[in-house]
């Protein structure tokens, strides 16, 4: 488990060698191209949502994969308990619900 998390802790700016951006500053301008296009009759009433979604289905995706798929791992790493990780998985339907659960 620890070597998943020092993995990440020596990757801090990964987003910056890829992109040459961080991830605000990408969510930010991309918000600010959002909004100069929106209508404004038509503005959704729950946009703190609809980005948390856009950012966290694929932030787990990721985390998952790195941690080979082993929620304990993924978990301790997102810094949340497995279990909501696990209804987490669930939500954005990145695994199936056994069916005796």
């Amino acid at each position: 488990m620890v070597e998943c998390v020092d993995k990440v802790a020596k990757h801090k700016t990964v987003t910056k060698i890829i992109s040459n951006k961080s991830l605000s500053e990408a969510v930010r301008e991309s918000l600010e191209a959002y909004f100069s296009v929106v209508d404004e009759s038509n503005l959704p009433n729950n946009l703190y949502q609809i980005v948390l979604e856009q950012i966290e289905k694929p932030l787990i995706t990721s985390v998952m994969k790195f941690c080979a798929n082993n929620q304990c791992k993924a978990a301790k790493l997102l810094g949340m308990n497995r279990n909501t990780l696990r209804k987490k998985l669930l939500l954005y339907k990145l695994i199936k619900k056994k069916y005796n659960e």
